[in-house]
């Protein structure tokens, strides 16, 4: 969705059963700021990337060990669960793995 002047609602609530027929993909997308939202089926992982901007991580449903690299003896692994929401700087590395079946909501400064 790109903003316009006539606002659209988007629904953003558990999937539930349903998450497995969803992929990830964006929801609104400016030039200032792109927010998607990423589903990991249970075993589902995300490699080693990072953000051009600073981004947000809400955890809508399910459980997701997401790990944050700095030096070798500061990488930090924590799970993040349904209703957790933290803040990551611009081009922080990191990783996710899915414990359960999850969706995130993610909005990226661009």
């Amino acid at each position: 969705m790109q903003i316009n002047s006539a606002p659209e609602i988007i629904n953003v609530s558990p999937l539930l059963d349903r998450i497995v027929d969803f992929k990830t993909g964006s929801l609104i997308k400016t030039d200032q700021i792109m927010v998607k939202r990423v589903i990991l089926l249970a075993d589902q992982s995300m490699p080693i990337h990072h953000a051009p901007g600073a981004a947000t991580f809400y955890c809508i449903e399910g459980l997701v060990d997401f790990t944050v690299f700095g030096n070798e003896s500061e990488n930090h692994t924590f799970q993040l669960k349904a209703g957790d929401l933290f803040m990551l700087e611009a081009g922080t590395d990191h990783s996710l793995i899915a414990v359960q079946s999850a969706s995130l909501l993610v909005t990226i400064r661009l």
